[in-house]
């Protein structure tokens, strides 16, 4: 039976998560007819048109291919997304990848229901000013429920914010922490969470007096 002291310093004062690389293609290959990389694709909002131009090429000194995103007509800017990828709300992802051109960038993120639903775009967004040199940039972003229910996946999107901006990418990476709690909201003030508990753990009569 475990003692009073015990009972209140029940575990660990922290709990490992486990994170794991995310396939989204981020080396540019496997090109489709149009020249976009598998996994990839340009958005196709009315917003951002007309369409703007993305190609993918080698180039030397850079892992797999570069994309790039030029020929941008619409004031509104240019981007392009992932596929979708499972994620819950309490997740994180973690970015790294190079990148230069001209004007304004953000990385943001698009969701899902569980159902496949369209969940809204996130509110947090990394934005970013890349420039005619290769740059690495890193950004952590939390995967967030919406309106319509809880968030079952996400999307990547890289965006070009303003008319005539243009952005290459290269050595896309992302990488998944699982949370270990769900959802966004903080934890009520003045209470204590002891976790992980044993399921089958009763407490003394002393024990619950006391607390």
């Amino acid at each position: 039976m475990m003692n009073k002291k015990n009972f209140l310093l029940v575990v660990l004062a922290s709990v490992l998560a486990f994170g794991y690389e995310i396939s989204l293609n981020g080396f540019f290959e496997n090109l489709n007819s149009a020249g976009i990389p598998q996994g990839w694709v340009r958005n196709g909002w009315k917003g951002y048109e007309p369409a703007c131009a993305v190609a993918c090429f080698p180039m030397e000194g850079i892992t797999g291919n570069v994309l790039r995103i030029s020929d941008v007509q619409s004031k509104n800017g240019a981007a392009v997304n992932t596929d979708f990828y499972p994620g819950r709300s309490g997740d994180s992802i973690r970015f790294s990848f190079l990148a230069r051109g001209k004007g304004k960038a953000r990385l943001r993120m698009y969701f899902k229901t569980v159902e496949g639903e369209w969940n809204f775009a996130s509110p947090r967004e990394f934005a970013f000013e890349p420039t005619a040199e290769w740059t690495r940039f890193s950004a952590t972003l939390p995967v967030l429920n919406g309106d319509n229910g809880e968030t079952g996946s996400f999307d990547v999107s890289m965006e070009t914010s303003r008319q005539g901006g243009e952005l290459e990418l290269a050595d896309f990476h992302a990488e998944l922490t699982e949370g270990v709690f769900r959802g966004e909201n903080p934890f009520p003030q003045n209470w204590t969470l002891f976790c992980p508990m044993d399921a089958n753990y009763e407490p003394t009569v002393e024990e619950l007096a006391a607390i």
